[in-house]
């Protein structure tokens, strides 16, 4: 999105598109971008990982899927579902880094999981905090969240029988502690702890210094 606001506000004499690009945008034009990115990034995740758009998936077939693009690491898919085989979890990672060349897929890999572990991500897949983590917050603030080294990590989900989606920018940095102030409304910890549940899940580790989860 970055490359489009700019285009927008760079030609405008005394502005200096890299401080704040909402500020010199409609709303509607800001939701827009944000809109298009929503879509670019469900078709390039999709592409990418070999798997279906969320919108594509039947709802009888529940699923939640979690992305994470790591600016300086392997980009990863985790995909929990339900089919007539029971509850299962897929997962997908690439060999490249996510702020340069992904590269290609080195694993993949889908195994069953309990009734209980299904169930719980679900629950909290439904929950507001997870699947809508910053709607207390404007398109221009939720778009003034973004920065450039770090991460953006996906939700989608069709529990609910609408699919749902959430991208949030390097969600450890919208946690209250060492004395960081957080947007009013904004509790990022429930998203947070979901996906490293779901990393957890799928038998990847969380602390791991040489493949941090960030």
């Amino acid at each position: 999105m970055a490359n489009s606001l700019l285009a927008q506000t760079e030609s405008r004499p005394g502005v200096d598109p890299f401080a704040n690009p909402a500020a010199f945008l409609t709303a509607a034009q800001v939701a827009a971008e944000l809109e298009k990115d929503r879509k670019d990034a469900l078709e390039m995740n999709a592409k990418a990982f070999k798997e279906p758009l969320m919108a594509d998936i039947d709802t009888r077939v529940p699923s939640v899927r979690f992305v994470c693009i790591r600016t300086f690491h392997r980009p990863f898919c985790i995909r929990v579902f339900k089919d007539k085989d029971g509850p299962r979890i897929r997962v997908v990672r690439m060999d490249g880094k996510g702020g340069y060349g992904w590269g290609k897929i080195e694993l993949d890999k889908t195994k069953s999981i309990s009734e209980k572990e299904w169930k719980q991500v679900l629950t909290l897949a439904l929950k507001p905090d997870v699947h809508s983590p910053l709607r207390a917050l404007s398109v221009e603030e939720r778009m003034m969240l973004a920065g450039l080294d770090g991460s953006t990590w996906y939700v989608e989900s069709n529990a609910g029988g609408t699919p749902t989606f959430a991208s949030v920018w390097t969600p450890e940095s919208l946690l209250p502690q060492d004395g960081r102030t957080v947007p009013k409304g904004v509790d990022i910890n429930p998203f947070y702890q979901f996906g490293l549940m779901l990393v957890k899940l799928a038998g990847m580790p969380v602390d791991d210094s040489s493949d941090p989860i960030y």
